[in-house]
């Protein structure tokens, strides 16, 4: 019996921190386009982990969504009018 080939070295999957800088965003980003399947993501022992490849694929594509700022808070108490 052939034993079933990883189809991803590990040398090929990198953590979210370095796709973050790959993409020139935040790690918080980057979990939150894997948490909406806008990047591929693979769980490797209970850790997300990306492929550089597909993420180099992903960027020379141009797929690469909008980074909307998080909304300020509007503080109206205290303000005068």
């Amino acid at each position: 019996m052939k034993k079933k080939r990883d189809p991803y070295p590990p040398s090929d999957l990198i953590d979210k921190h370095e796709t973050a800088a790959m993409c020139g965003v935040s790690p918080y980003t980057v979990a939150g386009w894997a948490k909406r399947n806008v990047i591929p993501s693979y769980k490797v022992v209970g850790a997300r982990r990306y492929s550089r490849s597909e993420i180099l694929d992903f960027l020379a594509k141009g797929r690469r969504p909008a980074v909307t700022p998080p909304s300020t808070p509007t503080n109206t108490k205290g303000k005068e009018e």
